[in-house]
């Protein structure tokens, strides 16, 4: 089945060039089967969608679809379809570009599923999806005003690979980066925030920042977002041949374009989220805990809110605010893209929330913990003793026998708080332990005796190899023989 095709520019955009230029037989060939071949070794799981629900919640609905369409996403954040891996196989195997020239005057995204040929004009797709049809047909537009605008709205300094999604800090960007990522690019985890996806996000804002008002940077009305999803579709095989990828998010993208030709995909395998076993996965307040981008205990999430975002300010410092606050968070002023909220606006961070980083890595410490510890065990004071003797402040309160839900509730969460208190103590005041003086006082009276240069004991002899001082070498007995 054919599809009307319709007019798009030339693109001079070298990635994926192979599968961009050159006119591919109208049937399943040998390459399609090579590349078929290497897509059975990536995984196709659910593509992770937005949860409108969540947005709601969130307080970052509206300004997410506001967002999309000043990049010329249109509605592509409002997908909602299933994956079907065996069917995404056999797109992306066979998927090609071809552009304008002189036999055909329209771009178009060719591909063969169930052994039957389509085509998909590039206008097509923009209806579609309601993407942007303008004239430039590669996405990437890179300047250095996008360095700076990294700047305005992540922390540090940008370079691609270290700018991670969760360096952005307005919820809006942040969540509105996972989700190009996904749609988009077809990625399936958190990742770095690449030229592409800053110049998107910059495209969505820019009327917001006047530092930049005498930007050349071109609008997204000027650009053919479909001729650029075109082109990730067919180039992702490129990524999977220089195993690039082991993971493919397409999905829901390349489902809605075969229900548009027409394909019968009722008994195809359905592709599940492992976390909820359903075939959808939103990237809803579950997701985003487990990102970290909500402060909640990772077994439970309390739906009456209100929810604690978690971000860093300039200087690296991990700070909560509670969300909704459409105030802060509404795309309306650069206040808003720069995201710096007042001290007024912070809150303390939930004692049930513990960083994933404090667990992984060996010098990393949770800063409010160690602090608190500093102060509860001096250096000078009391040095055999790590803990107080009094634990009464961690004893809880039986549990009535005729509680209510929500005493029980409140018990529990007054239970992890305590726990997670206790055990922060005990982690400071393990951490703080210091040889104890009376040996400290007992090695030097040792060293300075005058069995110190003869057999002695072997202790002595321990504590002098140990401290390798200069004057060891010229010691007698069995200290040499050490």
């Amino acid at each position: 089945m054919k599809r009307t095709k319709t007019s798009a520019k030339k693109n001079t955009q070298e990635e994926g060039s192979s599968q961009l230029e050159k006119q591919r037989p109208k049937k399943w060939d040998k390459s399609d089967t090579t590349h078929y071949n290497n897509m059975k070794k990536v995984a196709v799981p659910a593509t992770q969608l937005a949860c409108p629900e969540t947005m709601t919640i969130l307080g970052i609905k509206a300004d997410i679809e506001g967002l999309f369409q000043n990049m010329g996403l249109g509605q592509l954040c409002n997908l909602n379809e299933p994956t079907y891996p065996e069917l995404v196989r056999q797109f992306i195997a066979s998927a090609y570009v071809t552009r304008p020239d002189d036999s055909h005057q329209e771009g178009f995204l060719a591909f063969v599923v169930q052994k039957v040929y389509y085509e998909v004009s590039f206008t097509d797709l923009c209806g579609l999806f309601g993407l942007s049809a303008g004239e430039r047909t590669y996405g990437l537009y890179w300047t250095s005003e996008l360095l700076n605008f990294w700047e305005t709205i992540g922390t540090g300094v940008y370079r691609s690979s270290q700018a991670k999604e969760s360096l952005i800090r307005s919820p809006v960007l942040r969540y509105a980066t996972r989700l190009i990522g996904s749609l988009l690019y077809g990625t399936t985890t958190a990742a770095s925030v690449t030229q592409w996806e800053l110049c998107l996000l910059y495209q969505g804002v820019r009327h917001l920042l006047p530092a930049f008002g005498n930007s050349t940077f071109p609008p997204a009305t000027a650009f053919n977002m479909g001729a650029v999803l075109a082109a990730n579709l067919a180039g992702y095989k490129g990524k999977v041949t220089k195993s690039k990828s082991n993971a493919c998010g397409f999905g829901a993208v390349i489902t809605r374009i075969l229900r548009h030709v027409g394909v019968d995909c009722k008994n195809q395998q359905v592709a599940l989220d492992r976390s909820n076993n359903i075939a959808w996965n939103y990237l809803d307040v579950i997701s985003l805990v487990s990102k970290e981008f909500i402060a909640g205990p990772h077994s439970r999430i309390d739906r009456d809110g209100p929810y604690v975002y978690v971000f860093q300010d300039r200087a690296k410092k991990t700070l909560y605010c509670h969300l909704p606050q459409i105030g802060l968070t509404a795309l309306l002023s650069e206040a808003a893209v720069e995201f710096l909220p007042p001290a007024t606006a912070l809150v303390d961070k939930p004692s049930f929330f513990t960083p994933k980083y404090q667990t992984k890595g060996k010098g990393v410490v949770d800063e409010e913990g160690q602090d608190e510890a500093a102060q509860a065990i001096p250096d000078d004071s009391q040095p055999h003793q790590l803990l107080p003797s009094d634990s009464s402040q961690y004893k809880l309160q039986e549990l009535p026998p005729n509680a209510t839900s929500r005493q029980q509730q409140h018990w529990r969460d007054q239970s992890i708080k305590t726990n997670n208190d206790m055990l922060h103590k005990i982690w400071a005041a393990i951490s703080r332990i210091r040889p104890c003086r009376c040996q400290k006082d007992d090695v030097v009276h040792r060293d300075n005796s005058p069995s110190s240069s003869g057999s002695g004991s072997s202790g002595t002899h321990r504590v002098r190899k140990r401290s390798k001082r200069p004057n060891d070498a010229g010691t007698s007995g069995a200290g040499d023989e050490e």
